[in-house]
This record gives C-alpha cells, sequence and structure tokens, in this order.
C-alpha cells in the first residue's frame, strides 16, 4: 500500500504541476489527461486525485467526482484474485485516513444512487458496496476503480466476456454495457513484420546477394507464395535467414573434409613407427590433443528487425 500510494501521488502531483501551467479551469482536467489503470495496483489515485481536487483546488464533491469518473480508465488483465485486490480497513485507515474518508463518501453516494435504481435489493447493495463486510471489513479497489472509470475493458474478447458475466454483473446492469468494452492485447507478428517496412524486410541489393540456391525443400509455411496473396517482405527475410545458415553449413562442412597437407602427411607415414614408440612418454594432455579433431562448428542465425521511435513529452 505504501509503494502503491508513492508512485500513484508522485505521478498525479507531477501531472497536476503540469497541468496548472495551462491556467485551463479544472472542468477541462480530463480534456488534456487520461489515466489508465491496470489492474487494481493504481486504484487509490481515485482517491488521491479526488483528495486534490476537494481539498486543495477546493472544488464541489460533485464537479471533482464528474472530472474523476471522465480522468480514469480501468483495465482488467486477468480474474485470478492477484488483480482483484482488498485492503484492509484498519490498514487503509492507519496510512491513509484521509483517503479512507473520501473512499466511505464515494461508497455512501454510489449506494445511494444504486438504491434509487434498484429499491428494496440489501443482497445487490452488499454485493456492491466499495467495503466488504466482515471480519475484517476491506475496501474492494476493484469496485473503487470500476464505478471511478468512465471505460472498462479486458485484453481479449473472451476475457472481457467474462469480466461482464462474472466479475462484475451487477455493475453491468447499473452501468450498462456500453461502459464496458474489450481490447485485444497483442500483436501479429507477420502483420507488424509488414508494416514496419524497415530495411531487414526489403530486398537486399545485388551486391549483397547470397549466390547460393535455395534449399531443396523450404517450408512452405514461410517460403511458398500463391500468385493472390501480396508479396509480403518477411517471406525474403526469411528466405536470407535459411540461405545464410546453407552457407555458413557448406563452409563448415568443407573445412571438416578437407584433406591434410603434403608434408604432414609424409611426416606422419615416415615416423609412424617413432610415433607409436613415443606415445607412451607423452603427456595425456598430448594425447589427447592429437586425437581430437577440429571442434565441431554450430550455426546461428539471428534476424532481429526493429524500427526505431522517439517519444517526446513536455517538461
Amino acid at each position: 500500500m505504501k509503494q502503491q500510494y508513492f508512485w500513484c501521488s508522485a505521478s498525479l502531483h507531477d501531472i497536476c504541476r503540469r497541468f496548472r501551467k495551462l491556467r485551463e479551469p479544472w472542468t477541462s482536467f480530463p480534456d488534456s489527461v487520461a489515466i489508465q489503470l491496470n489492474d487494481t495496483h493504481p486504484t487509490i489515485a481515485i482517491a488521491e486525485l479526488m483528495r486534490i481536487l476537494v481539498d486543495e483546488e477546493g472544488q464541489d464533491w460533485d464537479v471533482a467526482w464528474s472530472i474523476v469518473q471522465r480522468t480514469f480508465s480501468y483495465t482488467n488483465h486477468t480474474v485470478m484474485v492477484e488483480a482483484l485486490e482488498k485492503w484492509s480497513v484498519e490498514l487503509v485507515g492507519r496510512l491513509l485516513p484521509r483517503h479512507l474518508q473520501l473512499i466511505y463518501e464515494i461508497n455512501f453516494h454510489f449506494l445511494q444512487d444504486v438504491e434509487r435504481r434498484f429499491p428494496n435489493d440489501r443482497a445487490r447493495l452488499a454485493r456492491m458496496s466499495l467495503i466488504e463486510e466482515g471480519s475484517p471489513k476491506r475496501v474492494r479497489m476493484s469496485h473503487l476503480a470500476v464505478i471511478g472509470s468512465h471505460k472498462v475493458n479486458g485484453v481479449a474478447e473472451l476475457h472481457s466476456d467474462l469480466v461482464q458475466t462474472q466479475l462484475f454483473p451487477d455493475f453491468v446492469e447499473y452501468l450498462g454495457r456500453d461502459h464496458f468494452t474489450n481490447v485485444t492485447n497483442g500483436i501479429t507478428a507477420r502483420r507488424w513484420l509488414y508494416q514496419v517496412r524497415c530495411r531487414s524486410s526489403r530486398p537486399s541489393p545485388p551486391s549483397l546477394e547470397l549466390e547460393l540456391t535455395q534449399p531443396s525443400s523450404p517450408p512452405p509455411s514461410l517460403l511458398s507464395s500463391s500468385s493472390s496473396s501480396p508479396p509480403y517482405p518477411h517471406r525474403r527475410l526469411i528466405s536470407s535467414a535459411v540461405l545464410a545458415a546453407s552457407l555458413l553449413r557448406r563452409r563448415s562442412a568443407t573445412r571438416r573434409s578437407r584433406p591434410s597437407s603434403p608434408r604432414r602427411s609424409a611426416a606422419s607415414t615416415g615416423s609412424r613407427t617413432s610415433t607409436s614408440s613415443r606415445s607412451c612418454t607423452s603427456s595425456p594432455r598430448t594425447r589427447r590433443s592429437r586425437r581430437s579433431g577440429p571442434p565441431p562448428s554450430r550455426c546461428v542465425v539471428v534476424v532481429v528487425v526493429a524500427r526505431p521511435f522517439s517519444t517526446t513529452f513536455p517538461n
């Protein structure tokens, strides 16, 4: 909790410092700032921003809560318990007493609205409350992240369905399905390589081309291309890697099969007897070095494709 609050508070104070330089009203804060909560670990930032707006900037409660909701969005990465943090009320009250007061205030206004929408449903109030009753009482950080954000998303279509049907079904009924969405996490490597258009994915100049024939049976999934599909540059890249590996293997085989020099052959045939007689007195290290042939050669081809980019942040 201390570590989470430290990073969240430092980030928010830096964001607010930059926003104050714009000399814009705080109601336009969400137009300049967007904060994404990755799981529930930084959820304490919602209470921290409320504290800054209410205590330091003197904003009205409803105005401050509207600013917070339009600023934050929440991404749930997994349905496991580790991604749904629950902090004991005693711990939060001891470390962050003002934040606990704000969380209770948020929960009070939230449950009032839920009761107006779903009257006489005490079980629903208990399920949706930010405070989990029990011994000890605990703060449900995932619930705070859901109601304090304007969007909640999963990272895959199946996962987003589980978020809506298993994790937060009551919140889907209360906030609506438009509040929940899906953002697929990850990329397709083949499409990314084609769109990068770096030098590695383009044909090499004639002076740098390898004068080798293509392997007799190349992997069809990598090198084959139909006439209807566009000639993706990554196929040339993979083909060049395969040919480079074939070249290095051929060179290694040539070195191993190269005959020995005539001087060495004559010496070995002329003094075979003497060598055998001296072999008993030679050291084990010398005998081992004579018996050992050339070290086996291995070929490893690594293809790295990258696109440089630059990101600038305002001071």
